[in-house]
């Protein structure tokens, strides 16, 4: 299985210009940029000839290769953190997100009731809540689904499980500037 991925500071990497097709209307900033430069070098890793030219996003936001229909790409981006994922061999779905503080009324909307009573009694909420919601995230990537009920409702605390008949294997990852980052890989 070909898997690559990584979650690193913007300025570690290569800020790649991206086309209208990426863009889908949104600002071209630096993080974007940095994040698009991250999934360029892990392409490289793949095949020598792949760049981030070409791609282009499905209808739930994914960047794609028409001409490569069984590599999967993510790519995520926050303040502090850019991360990308690359396979040639099944789903993957990564996400990255920068410390915030726990709302119960996010959680109210996000979580199962067990998740909401895990996080609000766990000794810092806001990680515990930070490392759940990148764990979703990366599943409903891997998914290509986005943020769904069925997503929402999935227990994401656990290191395997199967979302929609999919089997995915989730890991929370290292990140900088005490960001949180997860990856969900199909097994």
């Amino acid at each position: 299985m070909t898997v690559e991925y990584a979650v690193v500071a913007p300025g570690e990497v290569t800020p790649q210009p991206m086309s209208d097709a990426l863009l889908s209307g949104r600002p071209e900033t630096y993080e974007r940029m940095a994040a698009y430069g991250l999934l360029a070098q892990l392409l490289g890793k793949i095949q020598d000839d792949l760049s981030i030219e070409g791609l282009i996003k499905d209808e739930q936001g994914r960047p794609y290769f028409p001409q490569y229909p069984s590599l999967w790409l993510s790519v995520a981006h926050t303040q502090g953190a850019v991360a990308a994922a690359v396979s040639s061999t099944g789903r993957i779905g990564i996400d990255v997100e920068a410390p915030v503080s726990y709302d119960p009324d996010v959680g109210e909307m996000t979580l199962t009731s067990e998740q909401r009573a895990a996080i609000e009694s766990a000794p810092n909420p806001a990680s515990a809540f930070l490392r759940m919601w990148t764990r979703k995230e990366a599943i409903g990537k891997a998914l290509g689904v986005g943020i769904t009920e069925t997503v929402l409702s999935s227990s994401a605390e656990q290191s395997t499980l199967r979302v929609q008949g999919v089997h995915l294997a989730l890991s929370d990852l290292t990140a900088p500037n005490g960001c949180f980052a997860a990856l969900a890989v199909g097994i």
